[in-house]
């Protein structure tokens, strides 16, 4: 159940400085995020885990929450990129390319600044989504 966190509740609040949060069951979205399907679909991502009984790996490993976070950047750069190819028809593979890149780019910077991952996140999160590009 995704639930809306109004700008300066108490729920926003329990969000912190990230756009959306997972409380099992729970997805906590700030308002100014609602309508980003990508960041929802991370979010997914997280239940999904928890449902598999793998959520509190997350808690267990830094090498576990590299792992899980990783998988739901992933989904959330793939559908990004459905809407993006959806929105732009007329983009050669070189400009998808390089939108995937920049949102990579961006996603492995927020890993490896956001979640206290060891050094060498942002490069091994790079060689991760560039492995997975699908053109």
């Amino acid at each position: 159940m995704v639930i809306i966190a109004k700008k300066g509740s108490w729920l926003e609040g329990r969000v912190g400085r990230h756009s959306a949060k997972t409380i099992f069951p729970f997805i906590i979205v700030k308002e100014d995020y609602k309508d980003n399907k990508g960041l929802i679909e991370h979010e997914k991502v997280h239940i999904r885990q928890v449902l598999l009984g793998r959520g509190f790996l997350y808690y267990f490993s830094n090498e576990w929450k590299y792992r899980l976070e990783m998988e739901a950047y992933q989904k959330q750069l793939s559908v990004n990129m459905t809407e993006y190819k959806e929105i732009y028809k007329d983009k050669s593979e070189e400009e998808y390319k390089s939108h995937y890149m920049d949102r990579a780019r961006q996603y492995a910077q927020y890993l490896a600044s956001n979640y206290g991952l060891s050094d060498g996140t942002y490069e091994r999160a790079i060689k991760e989504f560039i492995m997975h590009y699908q053109g």
